[in-house]
């Protein structure tokens, strides 16, 4: 089930989503046509330096067309039901604000790339815990799944040092993770902050 309820006509606060190479998607948050709050840059080997930054709606999609995201959502696979989206105006507010944020090494392609930056502006932690859950559940699985499907078998001792890797691809994601959520709660805190002085002002976390 598509979670894409339309082409182009954005209104601020919008969830939105580009086709990149056919392959997966890039997300945003539209403000207006000039302004979309992205988590990008870098070539696919230096995305140590992604910034969530602000680029026009032409730079966002690159010469393909944008759908805005509907809410609720199934993300995860369809598995997980993400909640309803906060005020446009306060979306807007929070990736606005992530722009201004030094976030250059924060972003991980499983752990904290452009969706959770929208999960987090659209539906508060329950939109961002909810994709974080990918991290902690799929190394691990994919771990137990080998070992499982290798017990018994008769692989000699070469064949089992496939272990060896897996489990240490396990801990590496589980580092990323947790440095992740780390920075993630420091800016996330920085914005409460900010914002404590606010009438009507939705902490939803």
């Amino acid at each position: 089930m598509s979670n894409a309820c339309h082409v182009g006509n954005f209104t601020r606060g919008d969830h939105i989503r580009v086709r990149r190479f056919g392959l997966y998607w890039h997300h945003g948050v539209y403000i207006d046509d000039d302004r979309v709050i992205e988590f990008g840059g870098g070539t696919l080997v230096e995305k140590y330096r992604a910034l969530i930054r602000p680029i026009t709606l032409g730079d966002f999609e690159r010469g393909s067309l944008s759908s805005k995201v509907c809410y609720p959502r199934r993300a995860f696979f369809g598995l997980r039901r993400m909640t309803e989206p906060l005020p446009p105006d306060e979306i807007a507010r929070r990736a606005e604000y992530l722009g201004t944020c030094r976030t250059q090494g924060l972003y991980n392609l499983l752990a904290s790339n452009c969706e959770h930056l929208a999960g987090w502006c659209v539906a508060g932690q329950e939109g961002f815990v909810s994709l974080q859950v990918l991290t902690w559940t799929i190394p691990p699985a994919i771990v137990w799944l080998a070992m499982f499907w290798t017990k018994g078998r008769a692989w000699g001792r070469r064949e089992r040092f496939l272990h060896f890797p897996l489990v240490g691809l396990m801990f590496l994601v589980d580092f990323f993770q947790v440095r992740a959520e780390s920075r993630w709660k420091n800016i996330i805190g920085g914005f409460h902050t900010s914002a404590l002085s606010d009438d009507g002002f939705d902490e939803r976390a």
